[in-house]
């Protein structure tokens, strides 16, 4: 009866296995994160532009519209020259 069981589970172990090589050279795909946004934009308005950058520094702008990557710059460049700093301001502005 024991035999039957390690025979039954055995296959099962092989999937595991390749499960596991399958999960550990799997390639990540960058998305943007609407979440992130979104999260991103209530902080801006509520004027918390520290976190409002954190948030959108942390954004793939490449996988989004150009309407919503220009927004995030121009909330990014306004953020930081909320907080005075004048030179990412202006390097988020010439991104736009």
């Amino acid at each position: 009866m024991l035999d039957e069981s390690i025979k039954e589970i055995e296959p099962l172990n092989k999937i595991v296995e390749n499960l596991a090589l399958t999960k550990s050279t799997a390639k990540s795909v960058a998305v943007f994160n609407h979440s992130t946004y979104m999260t991103g934009v209530f902080a801006y308005q509520r004027e918390d532009f520290q976190i409002a950058l954190n948030y959108f520094s942390n954004l793939v702008l490449d996988e989004s519209t150009k309407d919503i990557v220009n927004n995030v710059l121009y909330w990014m460049a306004d953020s930081y020259q909320q907080i005075g700093d004048f030179k990412n301001a202006l390097i988020a502005l010439e991104k736009i």
